[in-house]
């Protein structure tokens, strides 16, 4: 059996049910998700599993062990290693007809934002309301539309963006200085929440795709999954026209290597922090070190230089990856976080 009777044998039941003309454009197709947690893990399987050529994946963050009862794509094994890269594997053991771009990188505006620009749609599964707003005005930028996707407790939101000349995500939450939390992290989450959100983004992705219908442009899709309950409200268009740029297209090293960290610790040159508990061990010793919890580290590192080189680390890179991302959204340019935390020091 040749690759295309196997292509075709693999999606049979579903070229049964839409065609050839829409699977193909389905397999022509470019999909770029941003964000590898609860969402993106369901939605970037889903998207390969439905037919999507390319599916890219953009996220820095790693596995962890709380990450599992819901980002069920990723398994024990997986903890510490990057969510990009373990599920890279997973989807494509899975489905070897797909072909996966994995970006292990928190976005930002000095990232690889050009990328935007390699595929036909977005979609945004972070849960960052930075992040959000960026992703939705990178979106207009290159002229792509946007699948918005959030959950925040029990309840979720979907909504088709920035297409057809409709509403942005500023038109639908036009006074963004109010932020509200919406970190699973902190508000805790389930399975079923994050699955129920992730599938009616891919809908709608599919929708945009094979040119059907979509009931959610321009609108937005209020769930709450444990009630059974959904509204649809309609988006206005307020916002005015879009000027922003990105501006960087390079793309930048995020972390650094056990090695080049034992050497940095012989200069002078770095501001180290350390997100580390008093407890946690071993203790590192350098001239230039701060002891900041996570939970601290916007109000305690504000008055920093923002061109300062800085390392931030912790016991595996968990919370350091983290780091990573809020500190460059403040603006700092120079930052890395030491990958596999002090535990790789360890290993060497």
């Amino acid at each position: 059996m040749n690759n295309t009777n196997k292509y075709n044998d693999y999606f049979k039941r579903q070229f049964q049910l839409i065609g050839k003309e829409k699977l193909l454009k389905l397999k022509n197709s470019k999909v770029l998700v941003v964000g590898a947690g609860g969402l993106g893990s369901n939605v970037s399987h889903q998207l390969a599993n439905n037919g999507i050529g390319t599916v890219g994946i953009m996220d820095g963050d790693v596995v962890s062990l709380s990450n599992l009862h819901r980002q069920k794509n990723y398994c024990i094994q997986d903890i510490n290693r990057k969510k990009t890269t373990s599920l890279t594997e997973s989807i494509t053991k899975n489905n070897p007809y797909v072909k996966i771009n994995d970006y292990p990188f928190y976005l930002s505006n000095n990232s690889l934002t050009s990328l935007f620009n390699q595929y036909h749609i977005i979609i945004d599964c972070t849960d960052n309301q930075d992040t959000k707003f960026l992703i939705n005005d990178l979106s207009i930028y290159y002229k792509k539309p946007l699948i918005f996707g959030a959950i925040q407790k029990t309840e979720g939101q979907v909504s088709v963006l920035n297409f057809n000349n409709g509403p942005s995500l500023r038109c639908a939450f036009p006074n963004n200085t109010q932020r509200t939390n919406i970190s699973c992290e902190e508000l805790g989450t389930m399975d079923i929440i994050t699955s129920t959100v992730a599938s009616k983004q891919v809908v709608e992705c599919l929708n945009i795709i094979t040119e059907n219908q979509s009931n959610l442009d321009g609108k937005l899709l209020h769930i709450d999954v444990f009630n059974h309950k959904t509204n649809i409200f309609k988006i206005n268009k307020t916002s005015p026209l879009n000027t922003f740029k990105p501006t960087n297209n390079s793309i930048k090293k995020t972390f650094i290597s056990a090695s080049d960290f034992n050497s940095a610790l012989l200069t002078k040159e770095y501001l180290l922090i350390d997100l580390r508990s008093p407890k946690e061990t071993p203790k590192i010793e350098y001239v230039n070190l701060k002891n900041i919890a996570i939970d601290d580290l916007k109000p305690q590192i504000r008055n920093e230089n923002l061109d300062k080189k800085i390392i931030v680390f912790c016991q595996s890179g968990i919370r350091s990856s983290k780091a990573l991302q809020v500190l460059t959204e403040l603006g700092y340019k120079n930052v890395v976080h030491l990958e596999g935390g002090v535990n790789a020091l360890a290993k060497k």
